[in-house]
């Protein structure tokens, strides 16, 4: 995937390469000529960077990360911009009869570039702080729910038992909060070792007085 991704920037930059030279072979003696076609591949390259990305940095991502949500945000302003700027650049050049580029036009590609730089730090910038950290546990909120739905679904539980399992369910499900936003992580943990490795369907009950010390970690988590 990456070799091919290579493969397309490169067709990309030497196509644009090959057509600049065929629609102006008589100014390939000029210096300028060359800056506005590196520009022209620079803005290529960006979009194939944004591009890479999104499709080849996904693969190797956290699930859990925000940075590949704006991504397609990243890619479109990306996208925009170079068209922007690469139609600026070749009008300017045309206008001026293939000479030096004027200095407005310098500092409204500097200009350009800039706001579009911020507004991509910015996108980053959000995205780190609205990320969700891994916590390391022994059972994440829906194992501990689906294993106490497992005990609760014990047709030998006594009604006491399944009153105090129905509970909490419920606290693990609406009243702890994410784990990277625990109170208290020694109180989680000590909860779902009460459930982990155990085997409730073989004669491996919990005592009411479990059920409730689990309860009672539950609300202090």
């Amino acid at each position: 995937m990456k070799l091919l991704s290579i493969l397309l920037f490169l067709i990309v930059a030497v196509s644009i390469l090959l057509v600049a030279i065929l629609i102006n072979p008589d100014q390939t003696n000029n210096p300028y000529f060359w800056i506005t076609v590196s520009w022209l591949i620079v803005l290529s390259a960006l979009n194939w960077i944004a591009s890479t990305f999104m499709f080849i940095g996904a693969s190797q991502s956290n699930p859990n990360s925000r940075t590949f949500g704006i991504l397609p945000s990243l890619n479109i302003s990306v996208f925009i911009y170079s068209l922007i700027s690469a139609t600026l650049l070749i009008s300017t050049w045309y206008v001026n009869d293939f000479g030096i580029l004027p200095n407005w036009h310098l500092i409204l590609q500097i200009i350009l570039f800039a706001i579009v730089s911020v507004l991509s730090v910015l996108m980053f910038i959000a995205a780190k702080s609205a990320e969700i950290n891994d916590v390391k546990v022994p059972l994440n909120k829906e194992e501990l729910v689906r294993i106490l739905k497992a005990i609760q679904s014990n047709k030998d539980l006594n009604e006491e038992k399944s009153t105090l399992i129905k509970e909490l369910i419920e606290l693990v499900r609406y009243s702890i909060p994410h784990l990277s936003k625990l109170n208290s992580k020694d109180n989680y943990e000590k909860l779902t070792m009460i459930f982990k490795n155990r085997n409730f369907q073989n004669n491996d009950e919990l005592d009411t007085e479990e059920i409730e010390n689990a309860i009672l970690l539950a609300k202090n988590c």
